[in-house]
């Protein structure tokens, strides 16, 4: 799912504020019932974290009430968002052939789940996107010169050094983002607040959008990158939100089975790697524990892979294209202001271009009446976030000196909020302040536990972490 442009990085800079000065953005209300407003508030922070768009496992406010299937069996996200999405890590066989080769490959990270009803709008959007350009999507190239298809006609990441969707998918892609984004914060006014275009959304609002949709998108990166591990050679278990966990994926061979069932694998799936996994670990059980020890594996493991019964560092030249940057976009959320090129171990095949790690942002002029849009990456962000901090503890220094006698310097107390590079991930930087969910106390709302005891302060770094474990 994509987040992107500007009222994602909007939230951010918001986010950024808000820690720096906490009293300005949560006044505290002084009315003859103090908590009548913050029980009204604390009851559209409720709504809003119940929608459907904002449901993940492991805040526990998103999954109260509603009945039914909540979140993905293997990421954790909203079951039935707008912008969910099931899609498969490997090559999908939509048509074989006598189950020896393959008519009609379903394409890695395209949901056939676009082809049917129960289809989100953004399954729906990439599928159909996908069925018009003949499979021509993505804008791809091979490091050494040659095709990025394998002779089965499926992609070989192991060659590739770009892979991105096109400018138009793009564009419809960030459409499904935007439209749902803009849905939300709708929901962040009163009843007669939306249609004054003078107020603002109420900031812990926007704060419970950002913080959740910054955690699904890491659950979904950290998902996908276990589940490209256990599709790997010496393994081939094609694991999915359907079979989320490698006892799944027996499971599902047993009700499923190629056929002829001449080797150990589900029926969609690519036929076994004759040279590594039907030679090094030919026996189904042997591959299963294989897949159990992959799925263990630490997201910020640098290409682990199979050596006949074990799993080794495979070093970065041999590393899928799309494991590596995954492994990328987990240290740019992890570690807020990391330009992730030079900060990964990552192949120099593949190229990580500025338009990979900048988008556009609305940038407002003080007032906040005036808006431009600019590009920039988290990076810059964060950099723009201390310079304005930088300015405002001048700005004290200079008042202060003008009347010593009655103004004090702040400007130590401002600086203590410069952000340093890598000391915050963007789960917690995006989401309630302490002074917020301090505010907030009392009032019953989940968001009003304490700061070190938060979804962002718990980082899953294994993919097994993320599973939705049955009852």
């Amino acid at each position: 799912m994509s987040f992107r442009g500007e009222i994602r990085t909007f939230l951010f800079l918001v986010a950024a504020f808000a820690i720096a000065f906490p009293s300005v953005v949560i006044a505290k209300l002084y009315v003859a019932d103090e908590m009548a407003p913050k029980k009204l508030l604390a009851e559209k922070l409720t709504n809003l974290s119940q929608d459907l768009d904002m449901k993940e496992i492991s805040f526990k406010d998103s999954l109260a009430g509603g009945g039914g299937k909540a979140v993905n069996a293997n990421d954790g996200n909203s079951f039935l968002s707008t912008t969910t999405y099931h899609s498969y890590v490997w090559d999908y066989c939509l048509k074989w052939a006598g189950g020896q080769s393959c008519q009609n490959w379903l394409a890695p990270y395209v949901s056939i789940h676009g082809a049917h009803g129960d289809k989100s709008p953004l399954e729906g959007i990439v599928y159909q996107a996908w069925q018009a350009a003949k499979g021509q999507i993505w804008d791809m190239a091979a490091g050494d010169g040659g095709s990025v298809y394998k002779s089965d006609g499926t992609l070989d990441r192991k060659r590739m050094s770009t892979w991105r969707l096109k400018p138009n998918v793009i564009k419809q892609v960030e459409k499904v983002g935007y439209d749902t984004a803009d849905r939300q914060m709708y929901k962040t006014y009163n009843k007669n607040e939306a249609s004054n275009p003078d107020v603002m959304p109420n900031m812990e609002g926007l704060r419970v959008m950002a913080g959740r949709w910054t955690k699904m998108l890491r659950n979904r990166i950290l998902s996908n990158l276990g589940a490209i591990r256990a599709n790997q050679f010496g393994i081939e278990f094609a694991l999915s939100e359907d079979n989320p966990m490698c006892k799944d994926y027996l499971t599902e061979l047993k009700r499923n089975p190629a056929q002829p069932n001449i080797e150990d694998r589900i029926n969609p799936q690519n036929k076994l790697d004759i040279m590594t996994t039907k030679t090094q670990n030919p026996k189904l059980q042997d591959r299963y524990k294989l897949c159990q020890q992959m799925m263990a594996m630490n997201g910020y493991a640098v290409n682990p892979r199979v050596y006949g019964q074990d799993i080794k560092p495979g070093g970065e030249k041999e590393e899928w294209i799309d494991s590596a940057l995954y492994r990328a976009n987990l240290v740019a959320i992890d570690r807020a202001g990391v330009d992730p090129r030079g900060a990964v171990p990552i192949d120099s095949r593949i190229k990580i271009q500025d338009q990979d790690v900048k988008q556009r942002i609305a940038q407002y002029e003080t007032g906040g009446r005036q808006m431009k849009v600019v590009t920039m990456s988290n990076a810059d962000q964060l950099a723009y976030y201390n310079r304005s901090l930088a300015k405002a503890a001048v700005g004290f220094k200079e008042v202060s000196a003008r009347a010593p006698d009655f103004i004090r310097d702040k400007s130590d107390m401002v600086m203590k909020h410069k952000i340093a590079v890598g000391s915050i991930n963007l789960v917690k930087l995006n989401d309630a302040t302490p002074a917020m969910r301090s505010d907030l106390k009392d009032t019953g709302l989940v968001m009003a536990q304490a700061p070190n005891d938060t979804p962002a302060d718990r980082l899953e770094l294994v993919p097994t972490q993320l599973i939705v474990k049955s009852k």
